[in-house]
Order: structure tokens, then sequence, then C-alpha cells
């Protein structure tokens, strides 16, 4: 018991996440202690330490543990930032700086060496010492940090390829090769840092040199062109380009720039603010002047300061303001400056800035673009302020992107552009154009769900998707981890309640919510209203319930990793027993989410009940894919745990399902069908009672039946009908009475016949209605036995009957229902509502996945065509049908199907393929007896088109004798028309007197 409540403390405090180590030491300290006195030592060890303390805690690091003369610190907790990776480098440019800049002695210059890696952690309190201060940190990236720090040269920084990759653009970095690091096999080479780059902006430095074309902005693009054509006519105009982040406002920004940089000659300067510079004076001003002076490349102060002094020239700006900002993008100062400090200079500097900026938009179109308003610091909204009161005359576009919620005054521009997430055709196209393959449909939706509308998460999962992916990404990129982490750490204690919500799944309901939170409805309340106002969460009514969802997948995908494997599963087993014990209602609901909890949690054998219940429920509404699923869930669980008699009882009830289901989804040929058949039998021998037998036995005559396979399914159906008569109910007698219905396909119509009116009065009984397509099957069977007897009416009855019935039932037993119904319009001879009707169903069994079902009716809509004068187009759709999935090999039915392509070849002029269709109707399934005798008459027809007479009526009397034999009065009439249409061309008649008598 201790052990577990210890672990309980490690698991409220450790979590997971992607975080940034940062090693750095000074170089040959042994040395060093050995030329200086002790105490002169321990001074220099303090001054390191507190110089690097404050150059780690200015980039937003974390100081995690001194050790003599080197430092460890964290970048991305306990707070996350969404740049950690660019923060540590920063960091570690400050501190070898820093170190060369302390002094021991005149003979001594100390020097440092930098080791940083970014990647997957646990940090925390590890231990359960429940203090604040404990910040350890398990993973393979904290030692290889400590290794690249120590292969690192003196004042060198070397980094791991993932830190590299997270901050490219924003520094320079060499190849430093894969060095050998003690414990440690090196995938890709390390880096090593050279220094800062200078980059328009984090956007372009991060994106790929080839990226998508921009998707479903082209609105917000021309309300841009439109702010910058009445921006021409003189006077001041401010855009703001608003949205979370990621959301494309920097990608609109980068296209405007674009499509106008070829229109009209104008002047763009370019800032923007960051958030570690975010109390740095003038930084995005001080970035914009310097790249518009530089043109992007590397300048010294000699030649920064000429260009400058000239920009300034060209508008008429003298020696003062030119040492003002001279000073601010650190050029080379000239010889003299403005006796002036403080305050005082930096006023003077607000106005030399805006003096330039109207002076130059005066003469030039100009754009001022600001990105990432919200990390502006103080001194550049003055700025801004004090340009705009000024720029009342001047040509100015004043472009700022920022997040929703940014705190700026003057921020409330006269054009307001809100980014919302992209339409699902866009991102179905942004993520097309980066992948860097074709995606298969089904892959390119999950990416797209996944990616909530938001382009940066689009293009990043698309880029994970390697060119045999058949999944989407189930991890968060890396590029991404930070910036969802940073969003889950600001909302303070908050974060423990979106872990909870990521625990519940999609959709929260809020009595859930509360029942594992434990919290009072007030706190819980306030909690929830903190995600929500911060865009982490959105609230949803459905039905009088109030639930809670992650606005976007992959930040539920954030707050879920970080929890550890013990806290995860107590959350979810916290869940399981709530919905258990205080809400039975939403478990009766919604088993399959029960299932998952207690998967989750660890508790195996609940799952194993929960998936049996979710799988039942989902038979019993029809839900076949649904159903399938959750049983083999249930089997995948059953198979992790060790064997026993309960256990295999479960997986027979399963295995049953899995046959049902999978029967109806992809036909009862299918491999998984026979192999859950097969299963079940085994299991069966040794376990099981009645129900279960029943089971086994219903299971394997579907299959072997629906294959045309009639004499084998004779011993499995016999065997029902025997248990259903003795021990069974009525659910049991109706399957039995079916069994013995569905013997019509062996000619025998009026056993058939009896045997749907004997079970007339168990057809409808709930638990024969809950198995999928029973009601349609036994309705349409015994309307095609109706119909062969000569009873029309009777016919049309039993069909009506089936359609509105299976209405109430689901969409599969309505879509096997209408497959029937208009298979029986075309047997009577009307195409126009067999059309009509096929053609409906298809659509409908397409869109819910009912592949074989599809293709059955695909054969009906093609004889029907073929009837209506579209011959070709017929016999293409049944061939593509009948040699297509979920057809092909089965041989139920294939009397009838073929016979009807044999018709629409004919039809469509090709008596050859017609001839061969026929044999091959007549030789595919001999037992099969229902529908031969149409197959005889069609055979005639085509024997005495061609001439041969005696063939013809040789095939016409053996119609009219079998149908006759079977009761077959609608065949043995179309036969004997035939034959009598033969004799009366020839002016034949035989010794009895005229056909029909």
């Amino acid at each position: 018991m201790a052990d577990r409540q210890k672990g309980s403390e490690v698991a409220q405090f450790a979590q997971r996440r992607q975080l940034t180590v940062l090693f750095c030491d000074l170089v040959d300290s042994t040395a060093l202690a050995s030329r200086l006195d002790p105490e002169d030592t321990a001074d220099v060890y303090r001054d390191f330490r507190d110089a690097c303390a404050a150059i780690i805690e200015a980039a937003g690091g974390y100081v995690a543990k001194y050790m003599g003369d080197g430092v460890m610190a964290y970048f991305g907790y306990p707070t996350a930032h969404e740049d950690d990776a660019e923060r540590a480098v920063h960091a570690a440019v400050g501190l070898v700086r820093g170190a060369a800049e302390l002094r021991t002695s005149p003979d001594v210059r100390l020097a440092a060496r930098v080791g940083i890696a970014t990647g997957l952690v646990v940090v925390g309190d590890l231990v359960g010492e429940r203090s604040s201060e404990a910040r350890d940190v398990v993973g393979e990236t904290p030692n290889l940090a400590a290794r690249l720090q120590a292969a690192a040269a003196p004042n060198e920084i070397l980094v791991s390829n993932h830190t590299r990759r997270l901050a490219a653009g924003l520094f320079t970095f060499e190849d430093g090769g894969r060095p050998p690091l003690k414990g440690i096999k090196l995938e890709s080479s390390v880096w090593r840092v050279v220094g800062a780059r200078l980059v328009p902006d984090r956007f372009r430095a991060r994106q790929p040199v080839a990226r998508a074309p921009m998707m479903g902005r082209e609105a917000e693009l021309e309300t841009l062109f439109e702010v910058w054509r009445a921006c021409q006519g003189g006077g001041v105009r401010i855009v703001g380009i608003v949205g979370e982040a990621g959301i494309g406002k920097s990608r609109l920004a980068d296209e405007f720039h674009r499509a106008i940089a070829s229109r009209t000659p104008h002047i763009w300067l370019e800032g923007g603010g960051v958030q570690l510079f975010s109390n740095t004076p003038f930084y995005p001003v001080a970035q914009a002047i310097h790249r518009r002076l530089s043109d992007g490349r590397p300048l010294g102060p000699d030649e920064l300061l000429q260009r400058l002094a000239h920009s300034l020239a060209l508008v008429g700006i003298g020696d003062d303001a030119l040492a003002l900002i001279a000073e601010l993008i650190d050029a080379a100062p000239p010889d003299a400056g403005p006796p002036i400090a403080g305050e005082q200079r930096r006023r003077a500097l607000i106005g030399a800035l805006a003096d330039w900026l109207v002076r130059s938009a005066t003469r030039w179109p100009t754009v001022l673009a600001i990105q990432d308003l919200q990390w502006v610091d103080p001194s550049t909204v003055e700025f801004l302020e004090e340009l705009i009161a000024r720029a009342a005359q001047a040509r100015l576009l004043i472009l700022y992107t920022a997040r929703p919620d940014t705190p700026a005054a003057w921020a409330t521009a006269e054009t307001r552009i809100t980014l919302r997430p992209l339409d699902r055709e866009s991102a179905r196209n942004l993520v097309t154009a980066t992948a860097a393959s074709a995606l298969a449909p089904d892959l390119l939706e999950r990416i797209v769900s996944r990616a909530g509308g938001v382009p940066l998460f689009a293009e990043e999962l698309a880029l994970l998707v390697g060119d045999e992916a058949r999944e989407a990404p189930a991890a968060i990129p890396s590029a991404l981890s930070d910036l969802l982490m940073a969003r889950l750490d600001q909302v303070g204690p908050a974060k423990e309640l979106a872990q909870m919500v990521a625990v519940l799944g999609d959709d929260a309901p809020l009595p859930l919510l509360g029942a594992v939170a434990g919290l009072g409805e007030a706190e819980l309340a306030a909690a929830l209203d903190r995600l929500v106002a911060a865009d982490l969460l959105v609230a949803h009514e459905a039905n009088g319930r109030r639930s809670y969802a992650f606005r976007h997948a992959l930040i539920q995908t954030a707050a879920y990793e970080t929890l550890l494997r013990q806290p995860r599963r107590g959350l979810h087993k916290r869940a399981a027993e709530a919905m258990r014990e205080q809400l039975p209602e939403l478990a009766e609901r919604h088993p399959e989410v029960l299932a998952q909890h207690w998967l989750k949690a660890g508790e195996h054998r609940e799952a194993v009940a929960a998936w049996r219940r979710a799988a039942a429920v989902a038979t019993a509404r029809h839900a076949l894919r649904e159903a399938l699923y959750a049983a083999e869930q249930g089997i995948a669980v059953i198979g992790s745990l060790q064997a026993s008699a309960e256990l295999e009882r479960d997986e027979i009830y399963l295995q049953n399902l899995v046959v049902n289901a999978a029967g109806g989804v992809e036909g009862y040929a299918s491999p998984r069908v026979l192999a859950a058949i097969e299963r079940s039998k085994r299991l069966a021998e040794q376990h099981g009672g009645v129900a279960e037998a029943l089971q086994r036995a219903l299971g394997e005559w579907a299959a072997r039946s629906s294959r045309g396979d009639y004499r084998g399914a004779a011993e499995p159906g016999d065997r029902y009908v025997q248990l259903a008569r003795s021990e069974g109910g009525e659910g049991a007698l109706a399957c039995a009475q079916m069994i013995l219905l569905t013997r019509y396909r062996q000619g025998d119509l009026a056993s058939a016949e009896a045997a749907f009116r004997a079970g007339e009065s168990y057809f409808q009984h709930h638990e024969f209605l809950r198995q999928a397509g029973a009601a349609p099957q036994v309705y349409g069977s015994a309307a095609t036995v109706a119909w062969l007897l000569g009873l029309g009416e009777e016919a049309t009855r039993r069909s009506d009957l089936s359609l509105e019935l299976c209405k109430a039932i689901g969409p599969y037993d309505l879509a096997y229902a209408r497959h029937m119904a208009a298979q029986l319009h075309v047997l009577r001879g009307d195409a126009t509502k067999a059309e009509r009707l096929a053609s409906e169903n298809i659509l409908v069994a397409v869109a819910n996945g009912y592949g074989p079902l599809a293709s059955l009716t695909r054969i009906t809509l093609g004889r029907a065509l073929a009837a209506l004068g579209s011959a070709r187009e017929g016999a293409a759709l049944i061939e593509a049908a009948l040699f297509g999935p979920g057809v092909r090999g089965a041989r139920g039915s294939q009397t009838l199907y073929l016979t009807w392509f044999a018709e629409a070849l004919v039809a469509a002029g090709d008596a050859e393929g017609a001839g061969r269709a026929l044999e091959e109707a007549l030789g595919v399934n001999p037992g099969e007896t229902y529908f031969r005798p149409e197959t005889l008459r069609v055979r005639g027809d085509l024997a005495r088109a061609r001439g041969r007479v005696d063939d013809a009526e040789a095939d016409y009397q053996a119609a009219v004798a079998l149908a006759r034999s079977m009761g077959a009065a609608a065949l043995a009439q179309r036969a004997m028309s035939s034959l009598a249409g033969l004799r009366g061309s020839q002016g034949r008649r035989d010794g009895r007197g005229t056909v029909g008598a």
C-alpha cells in the first residue's frame, strides 16, 4: 500500500513533455583551481554560476542543477514557451560570451562550452517529495546534452539535430558530424552554433524551400488589396490580421507582400515581436530598419551606418536623428551625437523614427508590417501611436498580426481580418499539396480532421506522413510541441482539468467531468470557463446535456501525453467507475466509451465485458461496422489474457457477432467471416451451452448458404432447426423457419412457402429483428417465392411489408430490403421502378460501407438499364459487379445473375458473350435450381435467334418441365409462351394439341 501511495504522489507531479536541456561548464576548471587560491576559485565559480543563472532566466529557462563548475538548465519546463529550443540557443550564445567577459586575473581568460538537446522526457517530482524544488528529468535527452557539452571545444556550442531543426533559420549552424559520445549512438549529425542569423521573420525562417500554395484565404487577400488601393490616395491605414497561433496570419501577410511587389513601387518595412524580447525597447523597429538597410545580408557597422545616413539624407533628416537611430541598430555612431540622455533621449528617438517614416511614406507608398503584436515592447507601441498621429497625409499602411487577446489600445484597426480555421476542402487541398506522396482518401480525411482547420497543424502532420504511411500521425510533430505545451501551461492550475478532459475523450459530458475531477460546482465552472476563454475547449449543448471538447485534436493529444502512465490509468479508471456507478445511463448509452476507459485503465476483464456489451448494442442498432470493431476489440483483449472457460465463452459470443457483422459488411464468403466461424466452432466444442451452439450453427449455415454451398449448409441448418425446436425461444424459432424458407433456392418452393407461413408469427420477434439482415432476407425471399408460385399480389404485399418494417430497424436492413424489392421489380418486368430503386440504394449502400450489397444492387440496376434500352451500360455494370469484391468467389444466386448478364449481352448485340454466360449460369451451381427454368428459356431464345430451332425447343420444354416440377407457375408460363411462339412461327403442333393445354 505504501508503494502505491508513493507512486500516486509521483504521478501527481511528474509529467511527459518535450524538453530542451542545456549543459554548460567552464573549460579546464581543474587547471584553473591549481593556479588560484581556493577562495579565489570559489569566487570564480560563484560569479560564473550567477552569470549563468541570470542569462538562463532572462531567456526563459530554468536552472535545474549546479554541478561544481557547471550548470544544467531546462527550457520548456516548468513553463513552456513557443520557442524553447531557440531560447536555449540564445542563452548558450550569451553563456559563452558571458564566460569570456568574466575576469579572474590579467593572465586568465575563462571559456565555456555548451551542449543542448531536445526530446521527450519525464520531468518533475520523480521521487514523490511534493516539493516545488524537485525538478528531476529522465530520458535520453539530458544524457545527450551532457555528452555534447563534454565533446564541445572551448567557447563552442554543440546542439542535437532535433534542436537544430527547431531553431533552423534563426541561427547559423555548421555540421559537426557524428563525434563518438559515450553510451549514445547518434542517428544524425550534431551541429555547431555559429551565431544568430538575420532573417525577415520567424515565419519565413521556418518554411521549407517549396511550400504549398496558400489555401482558403482568397477573400482575406482581396480585402488587403482593397485597403492598399485606398492607401495610394493618401492617409494612414491600419489593418490587423488576427487569429490563433498557426492559423496563417504571417502567411497571409507574406502572400500580400509577394502580390504587391510586382504591382506597385513601394517601401516594405517589416519587424516583429518576439516573446523573448518583449521587454527589449524598440526591438521590432530595430529589426525592420536593419533588414531594410542590409537586404538580409550581414553588414559591418561602418557600412550599415553609411546606408542609414544615405536613407535619412534622401528625406532631409540630419545628424541628430542619425546618431539616435545608429545607436538603435548597433551601427558605428558618428563622431558627435546629441547631448541628451534617459527619457528625453527615448522620446527623441521616437520622434526621429516617426519623422523618418512619415517623410518616406509621403514620397513613396510604404508598408510597416509588425508581426506578433502581442509580444511587442511598450516603447514600440508608443512609437506606433506617435507615427499614427503624424501620418495623416502620408501613404502609409500599418499591417500587424496578433493573437486574439492582444491588449493594445490602438490595435482596434480600421480593418480587422479575423482568420478562422480553413474549411474542409481548403484543408484537404493544403494537406495534399504538402504531403510528399499521394495519400489514400481515408488517410487524408484523418489528417484533415486531426488538423482542425489550422494550416500549420495540417502542414506539419502532412510532412510526417511517409511514402508507406497508412495511418495519420498519432504523435505531435516536434515543431508544434512547444507551441501546444505553452498554450496549456498558460492556464495554470486549470491545466489539470484540461488533462482530465483529454482523458475523457472527444466529447466530455459535464456530469462525468465533475465526477472524475472531484471539484466543487463553482470551482469546476471557473476552471472550465478559463479553458474556454483560452480557446482550448469549446462547450456544446445537445438534448439538455452540456459537454466539452478540445478545439483542436492536437491540443487534446498534447494534454493527454503529458500524463505519465500511472496517473493516466488512474484517471481512466475513475472515469469508468464514475460511468458505472454514478452515471449508469451514460454507460448504457455508450458502452464502447466505457470499454475504452477500462482498457486504458489496465482493467482488462472489465474491458472484455464492456466490449461485449458495446458489440451487442451496435448489433441491435444494426451499426455493423461499429459492432465489428467492438467485437474484434473484445477478442483482442481476450487474447492478451490467460485462457479460462469464462473468457472462451465470451469469445464464442464475440466471434459469432463478427460473423453477423462482417457478413453484412463484407459478405459471408469473406476470409474474416470464415476465420470467425472456424474459431467459434473450435471453442464451442469445448465450451458453450445451447445459446452458443445456436449462434455457431446459424453463422456456419449463413456463411455456407450465402456462398451457394447448399449441400454444406444443410447440416448446420438442420442442427439449428433441431435445437431451436427443442430448446429455443421465439427468436430461435424464427431463424429456424428462415433456414427452411431459403431452401427455395434448391427448387422446393412448396415447403419454402409453408415455412414462411408457419413462421409469420415469429418473424417480428425482437430477438430475430436484432440480427442484421434477418428481416429483409425472410420477407424478400418470401416475396420471391410468392412471385415464382404465381402469387403476384402476395409477392407485392410481402415486399412492401419488408420495406416498411426495415425503415424502423436500421440502414443496413433497409438497404437490403430495397435490394430485394428492386430484384422483384425486375422479375415482374417493371424496369423503371427497379432502376429508380436500385440507383437510390447503391448510393445508400456505398455511403454506409455496405460493399457487397452495393455490388449486388448494381447487378439489378444493370439488368433494369438493359431493359430500358441502355444495354451496353447495363451489361458493363453487371460484369463489373459480378467479378468485383463481395460477389466474386460466391455461388449464391449466380444462376440468376449470370442469366441477367446474358440477357443484357443479347440486348447489346453480343450473342457469343451471352452464350458463354448462359453456359456458366447452368454450370456454376447445379444445386441452385429456382431460376434454372429461366436460364434454359433464355438459352432457347438465343438458339432460336441463331436458327437452331430444335435446340430452342429442347430448352423450352426442359424449362417448362422443371418449372412445373417446382411449382414455379411464373417461370412455367414464360417458358410455355416462348415454346408457343416458336411452334407458331414454324406452323407446327404436337400430337397432344396446343402448347399450354
